[in-house]
């Protein structure tokens, strides 16, 4: 249609286009349209991030989380993304136990250009966590074996 009626689609429309393809389960379509975009020189503006990054954590992708992440620091920093969803993606890491490999450098990319992280996970607690599930019920136990 673009090229029959000389219509050129805006980072609007791809948003558009990204979201129904996310909807209906098509993250792949989605990055495809990113491609697009990106082969177009299209610029991605905050709403196609948060729309891409929306998807990917909704399909349970770190790489493409890291891929988006990225992305958008490289282009323009700070302002293309948005606050909880950088969040969703340090969460994400995190339980998938790949903060090493993932999380501390995207960490510091988002402290460079002054994202505002203002708590990021503690992969210390998580291990920690990991290994007591659940020390709440250390009052009911003892209350057992007083009996």
């Amino acid at each position: 249609m673009p090229k029959k009626y000389g219509f050129r689609p805006n980072a609007a429309v791809y948003t558009c286009l990204m979201s129904t393809c996310i909807s209906n389960g098509r993250f792949d379509l989605a990055m495809g349209l990113h491609a697009r975009m990106v082969e177009t020189r299209c610029r991605l503006d905050e709403k196609t991030y948060s729309t891409l990054l929306r998807g990917a954590l909704r399909a349970g992708s770190v790489d493409q989380c890291m891929q988006l992440v990225h992305a958008a620091l490289d282009q323009g920093g700070r302002g293309l993304l948005d606050e909880d969803l950088v969040k969703s993606v340090l969460l994400l890491i995190q339980r998938r136990h790949l903060w090493e490999e993932h999380g501390q450098h995207v960490l510091d990319r988002l402290r460079e250009v002054g994202h505002p992280v203002k708590s990021c996970p503690d992969p210390q607690a998580q291990m920690g966590g990991a290994r007591n599930p659940r020390r709440r019920s250390s009052g009911s136990a003892k209350a057992s074996e007083a009996q």
